[in-house]
């Protein structure tokens, strides 16, 4: 946040209204298929393969048709895992089914919301995985993993892609308070900053 510190030349109405339009700089925000991308990562990661032969993982990748997207990326974490992957081939030995079993993302409601910034919203990504393997190779494991963070209304165009519509999700509807608020505390600082122009030009 950028403070301003007020001078002789500058009324104090205007100095208090660049403390209540504050200057911040957000960090650049992940789309939502990016952290699902980073979330079947983590899972890939966090598996232990038993296998003690040196034999290659064969591996298989179960997926509901509309989380096609996911097959590559799925196969690329096992790769940068496990190095030689034999991929679609023999269900045997040091085999392991990878299952994706859901994909979600939904935006939240944000208790610290200001009349004088711009709305935020939590968001809450969610994967939902389950990794089989054959007698000897490993544990089966699974379950969730999340990842929770707080977005602005100006991120929201770059978050979601039309094209897989797991990534796109209802936005909550703002309070009608500050859907009210809003419009007309901008429009009364614009004319104060109108008139004090023209009251300090004048002067």
């Amino acid at each position: 946040m950028v403070k301003f510190i007020p001078s002789p030349r500058i009324p104090g109405v205007l100095f208090f209204l660049f403390l209540i339009f504050p200057f911040t700089t957000e960090g650049q925000v992940s789309s939502n298929i990016s952290v699902m991308d980073s979330l079947i990562a983590e899972s890939v990661a966090a598996y232990e393969n038993q296998n003690s032969d040196g034999e290659p993982v064969h591996l298989a990748i179960n997926l509901p048709g509309e989380y096609s997207y996911f097959e590559a990326k799925i196969l690329k974490a096992f790769k940068n895992k496990y190095g030689a992957i034999n991929y679609g081939g023999k269900r045997e030995g040091n085999f392991i089914l990878y299952s994706l079993e859901s994909v979600s993302v939904i935006y939240l409601p944000n208790e610290e919301n200001s009349l004088f910034s711009q709305q935020k919203y939590k968001r809450k990504v969610n994967v939902r995985y389950k990794i089989v393997s054959a007698a000897g190779a490993g544990k089966d494991a699974g379950g969730e993993l999340t990842h929770n963070d707080v977005i602005t209304e100006d991120d929201l165009p770059e978050l979601g892609n039309p094209v897989y519509p797991f990534t796109i999700t209802p936005v909550p509807e703002e309070n009608s308070w500050g859907y009210l608020l809003k419009p007309a505390i901008a429009t009364a600082a614009s004319a104060i900053l109108v008139y004090l122009f023209y009251t300090v030009r004048n002067n």
